[in-house]
């Protein structure tokens, strides 16, 4: 997978949308985005790492019993419980359950809110004065969702591939929670067997002679750009009080608030 590196905050917002339409993508809604506070972590689903041994129909036996457990629960405290599997396990995700699902946002900005509010916390086991020098990075992964790839199997569609693959990207049910909308927000989930969405398209892609970047690229940039990056996605009302609502919004952003004017004095 292609690793595109940028020093600063300000150089990552003037160039990844022409660095993915160099990808022959012609339309920016071709994409959706994924932020990770570490740059070294892969694509793994939070239920992976619950049960981190576990594979197969074991895992698959594990997910359903916690599955189960979460709408009893939504039962017992006289919650509305989603029609479909894919709707519990989204509203989960949502609430920081581990689940099967990658959270993805239509907006780039919002996947780099995700990844600088991990950075934020990481920040604090880093002296004020070395951050500067740190080689913490985060991670903005672009997942093209459409459009066409130009190598590989005579069928070119980039979704037609991703259904080849057992990938299931989804979205269909966003506007009922206030949360997802507001992050606008979308979903994969991974075939059974598979426990990491980039090296499962790496071994697809290696299998078809079809160029990764076709469907993933991860932009990178260091964690001395996360109070940059913070202050301009407020600019943009893309906080935590907008991204979670509630009064987990409310202490999030007391947070961030706060430990932004700290780093920012040193």
């Amino acid at each position: 997978m292609e690793e595109v590196y940028y020093r600063t905050w300000d150089q990552f917002k003037g160039d990844f949308w022409e660095h993915l339409r160099s990808s022959d993508a012609l339309c920016k809604r071709d994409f959706i985005f994924r932020g990770q506070g570490d740059v070294r972590w892969p694509l793994e689903p939070s239920i992976v790492r619950l049960f981190p041994t576990e594979r197969g129909t074991v895992l698959k036996r594990l997910q359903d019993d916690l599955l189960n457990e979460f709408v009893q629960g939504l039962r017992l405290a006289r919650e509305c419980v989603p029609e479909s599997e894919r709707e519990q396990w989204a509203l989960a995700q949502h609430y920081e359950m581990p689940t099967p699902l990658l959270d993805w946002s239509a907006s780039p900005y919002v996947a780099a809110f995700f990844a600088f509010e991990t950075a934020l916390l990481q920040l604090a086991r880093i002296e004020r004065r070395e951050i500067a020098g740190s080689k913490d990075r985060v991670a903005i992964f672009a997942l093209r969702r459409y459009g066409e790839i130009d190598s590989g199997p005579a069928d070119r569609s980039v979704k037609t591939h991703w259904r080849g693959m057992g990938v299931q990207i989804f979205d269909d049910f966003n506007r009922r929670n206030l949360r997802i909308r507001n992050q606008r927000g979308l979903f994969t989930r991974l075939p059974y067997g598979h426990r990491h969405l980039d090296s499962l398209v790496e071994e697809f892609c290696r299998r078809h002679d079809i160029d990764v970047d076709g469907f993933l690229v991860k932009f990178t940039m260091p964690y001395s750009a996360t109070i940059d990056a913070i202050e301009d996605l407020e600019l943009m009302d893309i906080t935590p009080r907008r991204i979670y609502g509630d009064l987990i919004g409310v202490c999030k952003a007391a947070v961030f608030t706060t430990k932004v004017s700290y780093y920012r004095q040193a």
